[in-house]
């Protein structure tokens, strides 16, 4: 789940960023990626603990080393 939330919030912070009023817009943004760094250390943390990941009907596979790229 974390690594769709991840693939996700860049395109979220896109449509935010083209919110009428240039102070709501780079709030929003603030604010999806304050939320990134802890979800990326989420995955990170689960794919040390718990080895491999197969994500979206095998078609994404992160491993200890991708996880940090």
């Amino acid at each position: 789940m974390e690594f769709v939330i991840l693939l996700g919030a860049p395109l979220l912070g896109r449509c935010s960023g083209c919110v009428r009023g240039t102070r709501l817009g780079a709030g929003g943004q603030c604010r999806l990626f304050a939320g990134y760094v802890p979800r990326s250390l989420c995955l990170t943390s689960r794919i040390v603990a718990h080895g491999n990941l197969l994500v979206a009907r095998g078609s994404s596979y992160i491993d200890a080393f991708n996880v940090f790229l």
